[in-house]
């Protein structure tokens, strides 16, 4: 993957930071929109592919905006995948309680959707995941809203889209088309001499 190719006349750097950073979030934005509309099972490949995912968008972004930033930014696909390989109660408990803390609107059907797409949990098992987050979740409502909305799920088309035919994005090549859609969403361009990815 290419990085960016702009000339410092066209953009100041500020400008330039904030641009990527936008890049960033819609990138993770349609990311677990992906995730979360797949038909396939998630399995162990796909685990190793979404960790996969979120090295080459770290080493991406981190060209150009702080480490640490970009870091909060991809959290949530590190929490996602986790949650989508947990074994256990406590761990699908613990890892959803730990989500709401940096993406406070993330519902709790996100928990099931995740559960639902993998294979051996018995629904009894399911079920009693999924209840136990709903809690988690109602718990942490304040006068019935999240205490604040994160920057993915409010974003989020994926409890209204269709499942479509692409299932998950987690590939490289995909991975770069999202970031080249991103970069043209956001300002509009599609020249290729603009911007190199």
């Amino acid at each position: 993957m290419t990085g960016l190719n702009f000339s410092p006349r066209y953009i100041e750097e500020r400008s330039f930071r904030r641009f990527v950073e936008a890049c960033l979030e819609e990138t993770v934005v349609v990311y677990v929109d992906h995730l979360l509309t797949q038909r396939n099972y998630i399995k162990e490949e796909t685990i190793e592919r979404m960790r996969l995912d979120e090295d080459v968008l770290m080493d991406f972004f981190r060209e150009y905006l702080n480490v640490s930033k970009v870091e909060n930014r991809v959290r949530i696909l590190s929490d996602l995948r986790e949650l989508a390989s947990a074994e256990s109660l406590d761990t699908f408990t613990l890892i959803y309680t730990n989500i709401l803390e940096h993406q406070p609107d993330c519902p709790h059907e996100v928990v099931e959707k995740l559960v639902g797409l993998r294979e051996g949990i018995p629904r009894k098992d399911a079920k009693e995941v999924v209840q136990e987050c709903k809690e988690i979740y109602e718990n942490s409502l304040v006068d019935g809203n999240p205490p604040k909305a994160g920057f993915v799920f409010p974003k989020t088309i994926w409890e209204v889209v269709e499942l479509d035919e692409l299932g998950t994005s987690a590939s490289k090549g995909l991975i770069e088309e999202e970031i080249h859609l991103a970069q043209k969403a956001s300002f509009g361009w599609g020249h290729s001499g603009d911007m190199t990815v």
